[in-house]
C-alpha cells in the first residue's frame, strides 16, 4: 500500500476509493443476505445504525405503516430519521455524519429554490 503524500490529492482519493470498494464488497444485506460484490444494488445507510442493507428492502421494511417501529433499523430496532443511497459502504461516524449534513443541506437548497423564476 502507497503512503499518502500530503499534497497529492488525486492518489489519497484513489486509495481511499479502493480501500472503500474493497470493504464494500465484503458485505452483505442483513434482509435478504444478498453480497454486494455481484450485485449492483446501492447500500441504504441509516443515520443512527451500522447494520448492512440494500436499499430496495430497507425501503420496503420502511413501507410497512402497520409496524409501530417502521423508521427504526430492522435488525436492533435504533431509531433513525433518514437513510442515504451510496454506492459504497462505510462505519466511520465522521464520514457517515458528513454524508446525512450534505443531503440535508442540499434537499434543503432545493426546497428553496424550487420557486424561484430563472
Amino acid at each position: 500500500m502507497h503512503r499518502l503524500h500530503p499534497f497529492d490529492p488525486d492518489l489519497h482519493l484513489k486509495v481511499c476509493l479502493a480501500k472503500h470498494l474493497e470493504q464494500s464488497h465484503h458485505m452483505e444485506c442483513n434482509i435478504c443476505f444478498e453480497s454486494f460484490k455481484d450485485t449492483k444494488y446501492a447500500f441504504g445507510i441509516q443515520e443512527n445504525c451500522n447494520h448492512c442493507f440494500c436499499i430496495q428492502c430497507l425501503r420496503l421494511w420502511r413501507q410497512k405503516n402497520e409496524m409501530v417501529n417502521y423508521r427504526s433499523c430492522p435488525v436492533c430496532r435504533t431509531p433513525s430519521g433518514d437513510i442515504l443511497k451510496f454506492p459504497l459502504w462505510f462505519t466511520c461516524s465522521l464520514s457517515k455524519k458528513l454524508m446525512f449534513a450534505c443531503k440535508k443541506r442540499t434537499l434543503a437548497l432545493e426546497k428553496y429554490y424550487r420557486y424561484v423564476a430563472y
